[in-house]
């Protein structure tokens, strides 16, 4: 079985390059392309910034950090790619008018 299209979810955590890099080489591997997904709601960790609209900006400028890092570890492995930043307006994971969903 081989692999054409993986999806890499990039977040801040220790795991993240592991996880990139890894990810890269089964696709370069498999032939495959990866697409990047992250939250621009993550605020990097040790902020004590309590200012809504601050934290929100340091979110969406992480968010861009680590799309840019993925960018540029694909290009290095030569892994055709795609990114997406899933916004604060979406970053819905469960609807609440799910009943199964809302069970958990």
């Amino acid at each position: 079985m081989s692999y054409r299209d993986i999806l890499l979810y990039l977040d801040d955590g220790k795991s993240n390059h592991e996880r990139t890099t890894t990810v890269l080489q089964m696709a370069a591997s498999q032939g495959a392309r990866v697409t990047a997904v992250t939250l621009n709601t993550i605020v990097p960790p040790g902020i004590r910034v309590k200012d809504p609209t601050v934290r929100s900006v340091m979110a969406k400028e992480a968010a861009e950090e680590r799309i840019a890092a993925f960018i540029a570890l694909a290009k290095e492995y030569k892994i055709e790619s795609d990114s997406r930043t899933i916004s604060e307006k979406t970053a819905v994971a469960v609807k609440k008018s799910c009943p199964v969903c809302t069970q958990f």
